[in-house]
């Protein structure tokens, strides 16, 4: 797929969403975190691996940016 296909400007919103859910996901589990101290570590473990999504779809969205360029 290059940017002049149809279907890139979708794939490009659809990981801005997927950031954005990632990155809600983890604050949903820091949350737990905070509301079930017993269970902190299993959520702070849960919160961490959704960060990274998070970090991992904006560098591939970077990444595409820089090569639009």
């Amino acid at each position: 797929m290059n940017a002049s296909d149809d279907r890139f400007p979708a794939l490009i919103r659809n990981l801005d969403l997927l950031k954005e859910i990632e990155t809600a996901a983890g604050r949903l589990y820091a949350g737990f975190a905070a509301a079930f101290p017993e269970d902190a570590p299993l959520w702070d473990v849960l919160r961490a691996e959704e960060e990274g999504h998070a970090r991992r779809v904006e560098h591939g969205l970077a990444h595409q940016a820089a090569a639009q360029q």
